[in-house]
């Protein structure tokens, strides 16, 4: 397995024979297990997303070394390199597409005033 310099058993890259990721299962499972409790005991697991968004990164870093590794002649990867930037910006444009497509067809008092095409091309 390919290692960084360095001694932490963590600085590896991934492949789907990587002991890592059985650190990751059970790290979803620990995060799984969490039970966020209020000042007076009240359950507020829903309120905290972002455990959510960590699970779902480990579900998908997982599924990603397997396709990768599988389907794509990748004998690793290394997860530092992984960068959710581009999907996050994808994903901001949506309310501006919303706002704009509402503008196009419902802007003069409910009236179609132009139609407007918006070419999705991603």
């Amino acid at each position: 397995m390919c290692c960084i310099s360095g001694k932490s058993k963590y600085r590896r890259a991934l492949n789907p024979s990587s002991t890592l990721l059985q650190f990751l299962d059970e790290s979803a499972e620990w995060l799984s297990s969490w039970q966020i409790l209020s000042a007076d005991g009240r359950v507020l697991n829903g309120k905290f997303k972002f455990v959510d968004g960590w699970m779902q990164d480990i579900a998908g870093v997982k599924r990603l070394v397997a396709h990768l590794c599988s389907n794509n002649g990748f004998s690793y990867l290394f997860t530092r390199r992984l960068c959710s930037d581009p999907l996050e910006n994808l994903v901001s444009i949506f309310p501006l597409l919303e706002e704009m497509l509402n503008y196009c067809f419902f802007g003069g008092g409910g009236m179609v005033q132009f139609v407007c095409v918006i070419p999705l091309h991603f």
